[in-house]
Formats: structure tokens, C-alpha cells, sequence
């Protein structure tokens, strides 16, 4: 069984106002989820109606339909007939997140993030938000990484336990901010990505350092 979403989640992806970071972790898991899927279909089914009864009709341009079939051009899979990226040893990049880094089959740069964990930085251009792939050893604790947004986890192998709940594969984590959190990574490990809204660095440091610093141990 998935574990249960924030309600507001779905619909804040479904309106097109999710930072662009969330977003990607959300389309990854909505990716796997057929269910998760169709309640998003059911929000913008939902916004569709009530744009219709609130909002006053506008009169479209004469080049408006030209426009947006232009953008349904550029919005196309870009990965569509090539090979999957690979995150970890046999575990595939999800498809929204693969398009991210330009469908590229170079092996991400992992780095040390702690005792029994390691974490490779993925771009987000227009995100005020960081996506971070993280794979931690058998009962190793998750880095805990301080923000002051919405953390978004997306469990690709393995799980992990956070105080009393449990995160399977290919479930979404939802987290508020929460300095006193510890996850532990299941006996098998945990193979996630992470998007994280509202982390502070001093842009005077190095991209590098600035990722590491998002994360402590405790």
C-alpha cells in the first residue's frame, strides 16, 4: 500500500504552480502510479470546470492555437527511442528526470554524503528547488537535510523508516520541515531522489560544497 499524499500536492502540480524541482519528483512517481495519475486527471478536470464557471470568457489571439501546438511540439519526450539512464547498477532514471539532464547516458558523479551514504547532484535550471540522488547502505541513516519547504522523497529500491511510518520502493514522501527527523535506511539499503524547496546557501560558495552543505549528519 502507497503511502497516503498530502491532498494539496496533486492539485498544486495539477495547476501548473509546483516549483519546477517538486514537479519532477512528483512526474517521476506519477510515472509508476497509475492511481496517482488519475487523481491528478480528476484535479485538472476539476480546475478546468471551475475556470469555466468563474472566469469570464477572453478573446484568443489570431496565432494562439499556432503557439500552443508549438509548445505540444517541445513538450514531446525527448528520451523516446533511446536508452534508459541508469541511476544505480540496474535501477533506471525516471523518465522526467532523464529528459532533465539531457537523456545523456554518462554515469552520474557520486560522492561521498556521510557513513554508509552517497549522493549524485541533479540540474534543475528553473528550480528554486535542489534534486539530489541519494543511495544509502543497509540500516545507515538518510543525511538529514535542513530546509525550510516541502521535501519530496522518491523511493526507487529499498526503503527507509522515519519515526513510525515506512517508505517502500516507489512510494512518495512527503516532509515538512523537521530538524528532529532520522531516517534509517531498510536491510536491503535505500536507492531515492530528493527534491527540497527552501534550502539556504551562500552563493558565494562552490555548487559542490553548496549541495554538501544541504546535508548533516547527526
Amino acid at each position: 500500500m502507497r503511502e497516503p499524499l498530502c491532498p494539496s500536492l496533486f492539485s498544486e502540480y495539477a495547476s501548473g504552480t509546483m516549483d519546477e524541482g517538486l514537479a519532477l519528483v512528483v512526474a517521476s512517481y506519477l510515472s509508476f502510479c497509475p492511481q496517482a495519475r488519475a487523481q491528478v486527471g480528476a484535479c485538472q478536470t476539476m480546475g478546468g470546470a471551475m475556470l469555466e464557471t468563474l472566469c469570464e470568457p477572453v478573446e484568443m489571439g489570431a496565432q494562439s492555437l499556432k503557439h500552443v501546438l508549438a509548445q505540444l511540439d517541445r513538450t514531446a519526450d525527448p528520451c523516446a527511442g533511446k536508452k534508459a539512464i541508469m541511476l544505480w547498477d540496474d535501477i533506471a532514471l525516471p523518465p522526467p528526470l532523464a529528459a532533465l539532464i539531457g537523456c545523456r547516458h554518462a554515469k552520474l558523479r557520486w560522492q561521498a554524503a556521510g557513513a554508509g551514504a552517497h549522493m549524485a547532484i541533479l540540474p534543475a535550471p528553473r528550480a528554486s528547488s535542489h534534486i539530489i540522488a541519494l543511495r544509502v547502505a543497509s540500516g545507515a541513516a538518510l543525511p538529514v537535510h535542513p530546509h525550510s519547504g516541502m521535501a519530496l522523497t522518491l523511493v526507487l529500491r529499498g526503503g527507509y523508516r522515519d519515526d513510525a511510518k515506512h517508505y517502500a520502493a516507489v512510494s512518495l514522501a512527503v516532509h515538512e520541515p523537521d530538524p528532529a527527523r532520522v531516517p534509517i535506511a531498510d536491510a536491503q539499503g535505500c536507492v531515492c531522489v530528493v527534491a527540497l524547496s527552501g534550502a539556504e546557501i551562500a552563493e558565494s560558495v562552490s555548487w559542490t560544497e553548496r549541495m554538501k552543505a544541504l546535508f548533516v549528519r547527526r
